[in-house]
C-alpha cells in the first residue's frame, strides 16, 4: 500500500501517455474520430480529487484490499495501462518492495536538520524530480 501510494504521489513518468484512436469512438459524452492522438495526464489523474479523496495526503490505506472497487482502474497509472503498459512493471514493484524490505532491515530511515518538511517537486525530463535537486535523510543502523 505504502510502494503503491508513493508511486501515486511521484509517478515515475510525468509525462502524459499518448495513444492513438484506431476507430471512431465516445467515451463520457466526448467523441474521438479514427487517428486522433489522446493525451493522459498522468499527474493530473494522481491528483484528481473526482479518483482520490484529499489527493495530496499521503495515505497509504487508499490501496488497502477492501478499497480495491473504490479505484478507477485508469484513475493510477504509474506504469501506463492497457496493452502498451511498461513490460516491467511487475518486476518494477517487486524489485522496490524487496529494497526498500532489506533497507529497513539494516537502518532506521529519520528525518535529519537537513530534510525539508514538504518536498517540492519539478518535472525534469520525463522525471520528477525534487526543486532542491536532494532529499536528506538519516539512516542510523540498527
Amino acid at each position: 500500500m505504502v510502494v503503491k501510494e508513493s508511486l501515486r504521489m511521484y509517478p515515475p513518468i510525468v509525462t502524459p501517455l499518448s495513444r492513438e484512436v484506431k476507430e471512431d469512438c465516445e467515451f463520457e459524452g466526448l467523441r474521438f474520430p479514427a487517428g486522433s492522438s489522446v493525451f493522459i495526464p498522468i499527474v493530473h489523474m494522481h491528483y484528481n480529487e473526482k479518483f482520490w479523496p484529499n489527493p495530496k495526503a499521503f495515505d497509504p490505506e487508499r490501496f488497502h484490499s477492501s478499497k480495491k472497487k473504490d479505484i478507477h482502474v485508469a484513475s493510477f497509472l504509474p506504469f501506463g495501462l492497457g496493452p502498451r503498459n511498461c513490460i516491467g512493471f511487475r518486476f518494477a514493484l517487486m524489485e522496490g518492495k524487496i529494497a526498500i524490505a532489506r533497507l529497513l532491515q539494516r537502518y532506521c530511515i529519520q528525518m535529519c536538520d537537513l530534510t525539508e518538511e514538504e518536498i517540492k517537486m519539478k518535472a525534469a525530463n520525463i522525471a520528477l524530480t525534487p526543486e532542491s535537486g536532494h532529499i536528506y535523510l538519516r539512516c542510523v543502523h540498527r
